[in-house]
């Protein structure tokens, strides 16, 4: 039972890393670097039990993987080259690691049991050997702080510039100065939340002609609002609260050169609308011959009436054809059959030219999500929809 309450804390506890600091601020190549592979090699452990250590490594790798611009290397791609390089963790062999799976990081981590805390090391580094980036802390907490601690130290290791909380002030007096760590940010009532500040406590100031200066520190949340109330008179904080904000799109921030601002768009979003002439008129035309073939099986119908009644009528009478007493019908029956013929050919011509015209609006296709590469084969594919139901049909090669 007790081994059982450990494995789960430990779980628990990797989930929450919360509140940690990078080893280097967060700049505009950091960001750029962070649009690429990375390969996060398999955790290390020192008192873990090995489902334990899966179990946080599959989760880690899953807030990763929600990271903007961010895509791993496969798990088992990343296992046979940790066990063809044997890397220890230092930044000779984790260059060589990253370079060989195509990543432009990798990631490694080391999970240590201390007692009822629990001490995480992480780092990255990129495929020269050089140190982009490192985590240390030790941790524990309840389970829904933990949890959001996970997401905290994706962004925080390989998104910095992403690793940002925001702070909404409530002041009941206007035309009030305020300072965030020293800086001003503008005078009450402000315009909206103050954006881009780091998690973790940050010294508030509010001057105002009447009132005591207010000077207390606020916590700051990743990826939440603290909504803070303020008292001037009692020179307190009347009430705080956090609110919870989406995270940013799974798109790259900054276009460069070689990715045109029309590729950075969201992969979820569907395609933008195509005409489709060419397939309903190749509908319509196809419709047509189904009506033509339909009008031919009536004319031999009738074509086959009109000969059941010439045998039947020559057995009773005892004769063949006879111009003068058959004329009339036999010139029915002929032209009952080369209507029957004309009409077959129709069908034919408006099948085979419908069918044509589908086919080319389906070769013309339309604009359609992109994988990327290291995930999916190169794939040609079309969908033909039919109808206001849209059922169709979806070729793949």
């Amino acid at each position: 039972m007790r081994a059982g309450r450990r494995g789960r804390a430990l779980l628990l506890a990797f989930l929450g890393l919360v509140g940690l600091v990078p080893s280097t601020p967060a700049s505009a190549a950091e960001a750029e670097a962070a649009s690429a592979r990375v390969a996060v090699h398999p955790l290390k452990s020192l008192g873990l039990d090995l489902e334990t250590l899966g179990r946080l490594e599959e989760v880690l790798r899953g807030e990763m993987e929600r990271v903007p611009g961010i895509e791993l290397v496969e798990i088992p791609a990343t296992r046979a080259a940790a066990d063809e390089i044997g890397c220890d963790g230092k930044p000779a062999c984790l260059g060589p690691f990253a370079t060989k799976l195509g990543a432009a990081v990798a990631v490694y981590g080391v999970v240590a049991a201390l007692g009822e805390s629990y001490n995480i090391t992480l780092k990255a580094v990129d495929g020269g050997g050089q140190d982009r980036g490192r985590v240390q802390k030790t941790i524990g907490g309840e389970e829904t702080v933990l949890i959001d601690g996970i997401r905290g130290a994706a962004y925080q290791l390989l998104r910095p510039d992403l690793y940002v909380g925001k702070l909404e002030l409530q002041v009941p007096v206007a035309g009030a100065d305020v300072q965030i760590d020293g800086r001003s940010v503008g005078v009450t009532p402000l315009d909206g939340p103050i954006h881009g500040l780091s998690p973790g406590k940050h010294a508030l100031k509010i001057v105002s002609k009447g009132f005591s200066d207010f000077d207390k520190f606020v916590e700051v949340r990743f990826q939440r609002t603290s909504v803070v109330s303020v008292d001037l008179e009692g020179s307190s904080v009347s009430g705080v609260i956090y609110r919870e904000e989406p995270p940013p799109p799974l798109v790259a921030v900054t276009p460069t050169p070689e990715t045109p601002p029309a590729a950075v768009t969201d992969p979820s979003a569907p395609p933008p609308p195509r005409s489709h002439v060419l397939r309903w008129a190749g509908v319509g035309v196809g419709g047509a011959g189904l009506l033509a073939a339909g009008g031919a099986v009536v004319f031999v119908a009738r074509a086959n009436k009109t000969s059941g009644e010439f045998t039947q009528r020559w057995e009773d009478e005892g004769r063949g054809p006879d111009a003068t007493l058959d004329g009339a019908d036999w010139q029915s029956y002929q032209s009952d059959r080369k209507t029957a013929n004309a009409l077959y050919l129709t069908a034919g011509i408006g099948l085979a030219a419908g069918a044509g015209l589908v086919v080319i609006d389906l070769l013309q296709g339309g604009p359609q999500p992109q994988a990327p590469a290291a995930e999916k084969k190169p794939e040609a594919s079309a969908r033909l929809l039919v109808g206001p139901s849209y059922l169709g049909l979806r070729v793949s090669f």
